[in-house]
Formats: C-alpha cells, structure tokens, sequence
C-alpha cells in the first residue's frame, strides 16, 4: 500500500452519520474506519492495476473525507454525482483524471466511474461507465501500490515536435 497523507481536518462522525441515515445505510466498517484515521487524504505517485478492463490502471488523487472543502468533502461529492451515478453507489475517492472511485452501498464492492463513458449518446454506450475494481474497500486500498512515473519514462527523448501554426500564431500573441 503506499502512503496516504492524512487531512489535517478531524473526522467528524455526526456528518457521517447524517449522510447514512439520509442513504439508510451503514457504510463498511472498514470503510469508517480509514475515515476515522485519515478523513480523507492525498497520496503521493501511485497505481492500482485493474484486471479484465479496457483501463489497465488508475492513480487515486484523493480521498474523500467529512468537514472538508466542498471538493473533497464526502457529503458534498455524494449530492454532486447523486444524479450521474446509480443511487447504490457513493462517491470515497478521486482518480487522475476526472474518474471517481465509488462504493456500493448494497455489496460494499468499489467501482471506478469512468467519466468519458457518460459523455457517450447511451444507445452507443457499449458499457457501463461503473467497472468493478475490488471486492472491498480494503482489498482497494491494500492494492493501491507507490509507483514512480519519471523511473518509467527513463531513457525516453522527445525526437521532434509539431505545433500547429494556427495555435502558434495565437500563442504569439500573448508574448
């Protein structure tokens, strides 16, 4: 598991509690507890490898806890994505990239929402935007591994690069 930078904000329990009784949930034990420890929190470069997925892995920005900004604040990202996502899913993270890691209210399960799926007409949607990424929010988190991206790119050189003229008159401009 890499290493998950704690909020700063204390957790705060009664706001849990609220966003389960509006839901008539009961949020994984598991779960409460990684809030209880960390409400949420950053972490530094990371992966999560997904099996049998046109995705092959994701990176997790953050975690969503209780009394925080509202673009990290777990009540506040639940009523944002409340109409984009099924209503048995709860949004607990983000991934680079504009994609949302959920939890199944009903089987605990942890999906990733995969934004662009939702920008597709729906009788061309080939698949659901929600892919299923781990049995449990522990095994999620067990599997998030540290990863250093620049130790990938070694050895890499950039040969050439084209700009489009159109934009780089426009971006001369701007000097």
């Amino acid at each position: 598991m890499t290493v998950i930078k704690r909020n700063n904000i204390k957790f705060r329990k009664n706001e849990l509690s609220k966003l389960e009784n509006k839901l008539n949930v009961s949020l994984p034990d598991e779960y409460v507890k990684f809030l209880r420890e960390y409400n949420g929190g950053t972490l530094e470069s990371n992966i999560f490898r997904l099996e049998a997925s046109e995705i092959e892995n994701i990176s997790v920005s953050e975690f969503f806890g209780t009394g925080l900004e509202d673009y990290n604040d777990l009540t506040e990202q639940y009523k944002l994505y409340s109409k984009r996502l099924p209503s048995d899913y709860i949004p607990i993270a983000r991934a680079e990239g504009g994609n949302i890691i959920c939890i199944n209210i009903k089987n605990q399960k942890i999906f990733l929402w995969d934004h662009d799926s939702e920008l597709i007409e729906e009788e061309h949607l080939k698949d659901s935007p929600l892919i299923l990424i781990a049995n449990s929010f522990s095994h999620f988190l067990n599997n998030i591994e540290e990863y250093d991206f620049e130790e990938e790119l070694e050895g890499y050189e950039v040969e050439e690069v084209w700009i489009d003229p159109d934009f780089l008159e426009e971006l001369k401009k701007y000097q």
